[in-house]
């Protein structure tokens, strides 16, 4: 389950620049690359398919620069000095670097100073648009149309927060906010990089028409920090529960933005469409196939089919054990495996993913197949869908057998012709299956798809992959 993008070095990047004319003479010193010109680096804004305003400013100076599709990776050494500019105001995001050394100022335009430090990672990223914050959760308990909720909120900075620096949660349409005479108590805790969690004083407001509650920070918060705001009895959850056929939530219902800004509200970080749940798939009346396409924040059985719990009459995941395959009820909801759930009555019900926050332990994920035999699996990643004999399982390979796969037959449940995505988790009366290697089925986030594993021992991975 994995995706390779092709890098294009950078002397491919200058030579398409010069033929241009956006650029003038290079020079390259040792392993040094030398911008004499402002330069325009082609690169799609984060998370989006449009064309971003990314430029290198003329005097830059890095050991080496290669551009992929929406980011740029730069390699630094003593002496490494880069500006990237945006005269959209667009907001940069660096990783790999401290913030002390990778400098964002908003503005007309804006700009990302980095240089050299021995903090740096070798292999620098810069990326622009939206999406400066990294993983952001907003739970809300309950999902029921107007009632007033407790809204936990938890992000993780980019850049670090002097005081009196602010953060803004601005609610889409659908929400209430309470006015600031009738406010409760609002908690904010910083979390550092041991995990250890720090109540700090703040001041706050809100605002009914625009939908905003701003939090003015009295103490400084370092860079890459996790922030948690909690919010009683603060928002009126939206009227309406609607989403896509992807089971995506309706932004124009749902959308939650946060930033983080200066004291003068210019935007520092930013995370766009958050959503009180990451994903909500819509079940069928009668059995249907899900899989969560990364680690839950509380992977409960129970607590994940809460919001539905009234419509599941049974839920199982296929165990496969020395000799015998069981049907399970399970004890978790884990990416990887899928679950056949059955759901009564007449009406469709929708059922919230809440994904965990981004750490090293829940980036890659694996799990055993040590017997032959049939197993529902799911695909874990964020990409939308992806060919699954290509892409998901091509590393189900009989040990010592070149080229020959473990597998013998994968099913797709939901009965999707081959080449297409799946739209709905309703278990067909004619699942499509396909063998070894013998067609272009895909795998989709957040579906369950049967396999026949004809070796023992085999292994399926996945790397978490946020959008």
């Amino acid at each position: 389950m994995k995706m390779t993008k092709k890098l294009i070095p950078i002397s491919v990047i200058l030579a398409m620049a010069m033929t241009l004319g956006l650029v003038g003479v290079v020079k390259a010193g040792g392993a040094d690359v030398v911008f004499d010109d402002d330069t325009k680096m082609d690169i799609y804004r984060i998370g989006t398919t449009i064309a971003s305003d990314l430029v290198v400013e003329a005097a830059s100076q890095v050991a080496g620069i290669v551009r992929d599709t929406d980011r740029v990776t730069i390699t630094l050494e003593s002496g490494s000095d880069i500006t990237f500019k945006s005269a959209g105001s667009q907001i940069m995001t660096v990783t790999n670097c401290g913030a002390g050394f990778a400098t964002f100022h908003a503005g007309t335009p804006s700009t990302m100073h980095i240089v050299h430090d021995d903090t740096c990672d070798t292999n620098v990223v810069l990326t622009i648009g939206t999406g400066g914050l990294t993983e952001g959760n907003v739970k809300a308990t309950p999902l029921t149309a107007g009632e007033a909720s407790v809204y936990t909120v938890t992000f993780k900075t980019v850049s670090a927060l002097t005081a009196g620096q602010k953060i803004k949660l601005a609610f889409g349409t659908g929400y209430g906010i309470a006015a600031n005479a009738a406010l409760s108590t609002t908690g904010v805790a910083v979390t550092d990089e041991t995990g250890t969690s720090t109540a700090i004083a703040s001041t706050f407001e809100s605002t009914i028409a625009t939908r905003e509650v701003i939090i003015t920070l009295t103490p400084a918060v370092a860079a890459s920090r996790v922030i948690e705001i909690v919010l009683t009895s603060v928002v009126t959850n939206p009227s309406t529960l609607t989403h896509n056929a992807a089971g995506d939530p309706t932004m124009s219902v749902l959308g939650i933005d946060i930033y983080t800004t200066t004291s003068g509200g210019n935007t520092i970080d930013s995370l766009a469409d958050q959503t009180p749940y990451n994903r909500i798939i819509e079940l069928k009346p009668g059995w249907n196939i899900f899989a969560p396409s990364q680690v839950l924040e509380t992977p409960a059985y129970a607590t994940v089919i809460l919001p539905i719990t009234s419509y599941v009459k049974t839920i199982y995941t296929l165990t496969r054990g020395a000799g015998t395959m069981v049907w399970e009820t399970p004890t978790t909801i884990d990416p990887l495996y899928a679950y056949a759930i059955y759901i009564t009555g007449s009406v469709n019900q929708d059922l919230p993913l809440d994904f965990a926050k981004e750490i090293p332990g829940n980036f890659a994920r694996s799990r055993d197949l040590e017997h032959k035999g049939w197993f529902l699996i799911g695909y874990m990643g964020n990409g939308g869908s992806l060919n699954a004999f290509a892409n998901c399982l091509d590393g189900l390979v009989a040990t010592g057998v070149n080229g020959t796969n473990a597998y013998d037959v994968i099913i797709d449940l939901t009965g999707q012709t081959t080449n297409n995505a799946q739209t709905n988790h309703f278990w067909a009366a004619d699942p499509l299956e396909q063998a070894d290697g013998a067609g272009t089925m895909l795998f989709t986030k957040d579906y369950g798809f049967a396999v026949s594993v004809n070796t023992t021992g085999m292994t399926l991975t996945g790397n978490r992959e946020e959008g």
